[in-house]
């Protein structure tokens, strides 16, 4: 896969509105599931895939906590993220 097909991949993964949501609210603090599903009022099998999905990309971790999985932002892979899409604009392209 080509730098600028991987590049859109993460984006289109980020840019769902319900991950986006679930971002937002991880990065007020470590959130359980439970509480994810609470606030964004979603069925446990959606909010298992969009946290597989995000985690598949690095872009959050879970750390197993006796009985649950605590989720917490990666900002390591965020910034990664956000300096390849600066160094993709600012590449040369042939139009």
């Amino acid at each position: 896969m080509d730098e600028w097909k991987a590049q859109e991949k993460l984006f289109r993964i980020l840019a769902d509105k319900t991950r986006i949501k679930i971002l937002h609210r991880i990065k007020a603090g470590e959130r359980c599931g439970c509480d994810l599903i609470y606030c964004l009022d979603i069925s446990q099998p959606t909010l298992s895939h969009h946290l597989k999905v995000l985690h598949e990309q690095g872009i959050i971790t879970g750390e197993k906590d006796k009985n649950k999985v605590v989720y917490s932002l990666n900002q390591d892979k965020l910034d990664e993220v956000w300096e390849n899409f600066v160094s993709l604009l600012d590449k040369d392209i042939d139009c």
